[in-house]
């Protein structure tokens, strides 16, 4: 059974006002005398306003919960002011957990039959649209046109006013297009970057590549993945990637490739400790970049995209069949398999142990302990320190660590 809503009874989109001055309002927007970008800005505005009296109830407690998962790849782990509705956009059309509904996708089921067709559309359009990243291609009048980074799709922005930017300075611009009638607008703000030697493009790319290789995010990346890329592009700085990987071998392989890496002048050992050798690029290097070779696996572990890419290449070139499976990366946020686990283990001990040696301890009077790693009192005076902090702990994976340094300081003495 169907009917029709008064113009003088409640909105049925939850604001509280009457049907003709909430939603009735809308009904003849498109013959409206404001320009396009108006009219769909006006419906953009009011939908919004829409969806936080909606969700009154519950926003603020969302929007704390959420946040941290917001900003888990950015560069300091904090939102900037200016970012809020950056922020609100992620909360609203975007899906924290692909199996669940965005909030926007919960209005719709449950007021779409009440609202007014303009209206309908813009929130569906607002619903299917994504935060991406594009490049300025070009700009006459009211129109910019973008292309997307990653998909190479081009696409015609309207704007509010003509574009101030020159385009002889590379601009990129994060931000999530729209789908109207004339094209496109952005929904809200966007964030701007000048790229005048390519280099943010071209570390942005290796990224999205990174994750099309690895099918990671096959739909496109979201939307908390690209604000923290962009993020670190904007900033200069080298995202952390902690990327893993592995290969079951049998004993002659895992004694080939040992030999192998060990004859390469790309390569040098870096120790051996619990039948597992570790080698190290000789290149410069980023952040902890090891190759380690088992008795029965082979394991690469690197942090920046370009350590990533040369380690795979490497062994690509020594064993072309040799199939290397993800056991973790920052950008999976998730646990390794179960079948992986104790290779992530294995690599995570030596991570930590590395850090524990290049960190200054009070113990040693500000010395670190790899200073005192060629000397033999310096190596009793490390394993007695080690002693005794085992003897205060009662976690078994703590106690399974200071073990790993135990034998990373014992062999460091050995030929």
């Amino acid at each position: 059974m169907s009917w029709k809503v008064g113009r003088n009874d409640p909105c049925p989109c939850g604001s509280g006002k009457k049907y003709k001055k909430c939603c009735g309002l809308l009904g003849d927007i498109r013959n409206a005398s404001l320009d396009p970008f108006a009219r769909y800005n006006e419906l953009l505005t009011e939908i919004k306003f829409k969806l936080d009296r909606y969700f009154a109830g519950t926003i603020k407690r969302v929007r704390r919960e959420n946040l941290q998962y917001f900003l888990h790849y950015t560069v300091n782990r904090s939102l900037p002011p200016e970012h809020e509705s950056l922020y609100s956009d992620w909360l609203w059309f975007d899906r924290p957990l692909p199996d669940r509904p965005s909030y926007a996708e919960l209005y719709l089921q449950e007021n779409a039959e009440f609202m007014e067709v303009p209206l309908r559309e813009c929130l569906q359009a607002l619903v299917d649209s994504s935060l991406s990243i594009y490049h300025v291609m070009e700009a006459q009048d009211m129109i910019l046109k973008v292309c997307d980074l990653f998909t190479g799709e081009e696409r015609e922005v309207l704007l509010k006013e003509p574009w101030q930017g020159s385009l002889d300075r590379p601009v990129l611009i994060l931000g999530r297009l729209v789908k109207i009638d004339q094209g496109q607008l952005f929904s809200g703000m966007v964030l701007l970057s000048e790229d005048p030697d390519g280099q943010k493009a071209e570390f942005l790319r290796a990224h999205y590549d990174y994750c099309q290789q690895l099918g990671l995010y096959p739909a496109g990346l979201p939307a908390e993945v690209n604000y923290g890329l962009f993020d670190h592009a904007h900033k200069k700085k080298l995202f952390s990637l902690r990327d893993m990987r592995s290969a079951a071998v049998n004993a002659d392989t895992a004694q080939n490739l040992h030999r192998q890496l060990a004859e390469l002048e790309q390569f040098t050992l870096a120790h051996c400790t619990e039948q597992v050798a570790w080698f190290m690029p000789c290149r410069e290097h980023y952040g902890y970049v090891r190759v380690a070779v088992g008795p029965d696996f082979v394991a690469a572990a690197a942090d920046v995209i370009d350590d990533v890419i040369y380690l795979q290449q490497q062994l690509t070139a020594l064993f072309p069949h040799l199939k290397m499976d993800l056991v973790h990366s920052s950008l999976r946020r998730s646990h390794p398999p179960a079948d992986k686990a104790s290779i992530w283990l294995t690599i995570m001990k030596d991570q930590h142990t590395e850090i524990w040696l290049d960190t200054p301890h009070e113990e040693l009077e500000g010395q670190t302990p790899r200073q005192l790693l060629d000397d033999i009192e310096g190596r009793k005076r490390l394993l007695d320190m080690l002693r005794e902090f085992s003897a205060s702990v009662q976690s078994e994976d703590q106690l399974e660590f200071i073990n790993f340094m135990k034998a990373r300081v014992e062999g460091s003495g050995k030929p």
